[in-house]
């Protein structure tokens, strides 16, 4: 019996390291293959910040991810994650190329036509699929006939090449063994480029890292075990950067790494976000993402219900920030401070949304004063006009203190405003941007085509 299981194991794990490659051959055999001007990579290492990164980069940690990224004149560069600082809700507008008012996916957690929607479950992974199909940056180059990959599982909706979630993968994820799932991404990556002829590679390519990220949540993003699997990405990948380095003679070659959000540092304190609001606001359905949580109420609430709600709410043991959306206006309370600004649902150039306060009007998001951008939290202020832009906005949002979370499982947590987990890591070779611009991530891909 153990016997045949090895042989299942063997045959399962060939099989899939070979299933991008096989599907790359029958499109070659169909004449779907094309030759193309240039491949685009995008390596998104899941949880990474931008703290972890520079630190890991300056102590000599990721000598392979440096050497390829840091050439003279390049520069670890800052994006920044919309809110919240979740991996479907910044993995949607990466891959959608849109702010979150434009994605559905406001949270892995929500509440989607009167039903309560957990991305993270693999019950409800169909619906993020639904959310994401035909409207993508794999369906946009499909449709101008280039090929397009993604080495992950669960997230390649449309992408002409695609990972495909085996067995031994899934047990491995049961097992915790994070090394296997993204190795395997890695190893079937390095079979497409190596066996195939460079004009002939993907025009966009998407290769999703989950370890780092799954480790950060158990041990913390700085414990020496999180540390640990970030060397071993680096040495992982080095094959694969230095294949891409000796192509780019012959083949153009534009390759990323980047973070879909980062990590809460300090989150040591913990507040049983579900039993304070039935205490303070009963009646509501909550919706826990660890360093934010939303409300939702069957019936709508008055803007003077709100009102004495958030009162109650700004008051208890370890609440920051509370925000609501009502007639269109947003309003922010936190302890002895208010602010209030309109949101006036309107498209702006870039995919801001129009706002107004008491001092300016009519102004987009994307736009706003240094001043006004960063209260609270870094980009605090547009994020959240982008976030009750969204149809499916909740009637309220708790933010805890910067020292404090709503989950008390595990070590590492996310889904706040906080510039550790909003602050992501951008690494660009044969491309850049401006030093001085901190771009959402949700553009990172806009320039390719």
């Amino acid at each position: 019996m153990m016997r045949l299981l090895f042989v299942f194991f063997f045959l399962c794990s060939c099989a899939t390291r070979n299933n991008v490659l096989n599907q790359y051959r029958e499109k070659l055999q169909n004449g779907l293959a094309h030759k193309s001007q240039r491949t685009h990579i995008l390596f998104l290492v899941d949880g990474l910040s931008y703290t972890v990164m520079k630190q890991q980069l300056k102590n000599g940690s990721l000598p392979n991810i440096k050497t390829f990224f840091l050439a003279p004149g390049q520069v670890l560069r800052k994006a920044h994650a919309v809110f919240p600082s979740l991996t479907f809700t910044n993995i949607a507008g990466i891959l959608k190329e849109k702010p979150v008012h434009q994605t559905n996916a406001i949270g892995n957690k929500i509440v989607y036509n009167n039903r309560r929607i957990n991305f993270e479950s693999l019950d409800d992974r169909q619906n993020f699929t639904e959310i994401m199909r035909a409207n993508n940056i794999f369906t946009r180059l499909n449709q101008k006939n280039y090929l397009t990959a993604s080495f992950d599982y669960g997230l390649a909706a449309d992408a002409s090449l695609s990972s495909e979630l085996d067995f031994q993968s899934a047990y491995a994820a049961s097992q915790s063994d994070y090394r296997y799932i993204d190795l395997k991404k890695n190893d079937a990556l390095k079979l497409l480029l190596s066996t195939t002829k460079t004009n002939q590679w993907p025009e966009f390519i998407f290769v999703h890292l989950v370890g780092y990220d799954f480790l950060s949540h158990r041990f913390g993003p700085q414990s020496a075990e999180t540390l640990s699997y970030l060397k071993t990405i680096d040495s992982d990948l080095a094959d694969t950067l230095n294949l891409l380095k000796k192509t780019e003679s012959e083949h153009q070659v534009i390759s990323i790494l980047s973070a879909d959000h980062g990590f809460s540092l300090n989150a040591k304190n913990y507040v049983d976000i579900g039993q304070l609001v039935k205490k303070t606001a009963p009646g509501a359905v909550v919706i826990n993402e660890s360093r934010m949580a939303s409300l939702y109420y069957e019936k709508p609430s008055s803007t003077g219900e709100l009102d004495t709600l958030t009162k109650k709410l700004i008051k208890q043991k370890g609440i920051e920030l509370i925000a609501y959306k009502k007639s269109g206006q947003i309003k922010l309370q936190t302890h002895g401070r208010s602010f209030t600004y309109q949101e006036l649902n309107q498209e702006c150039v870039g995919g801001g949304v129009k706002i107004s306060t008491e001092n300016f009007t009519d102004i987009c998001s994307t736009q706003l004063p240094e001043s006004i951008k960063n209260m609270f939290y870094p980009f605090f202020i547009e994020n959240l006009a982008s976030y009750f832009s969204n149809p499916h906005w909740p009637d309220v949002v708790i933010i805890p203190n910067a020292d404090t979370t709503f989950t008390n499982v595990g070590r590492g947590f996310h889904g706040g405003p906080t510039a550790d987990e909003t602050i992501t890591p951008l690494l660009m070779r044969n491309a850049k941007i401006p030093q001085d611009v901190i771009i959402p991530n949700w553009q990172l891909l806009n320039f390719i085509n």
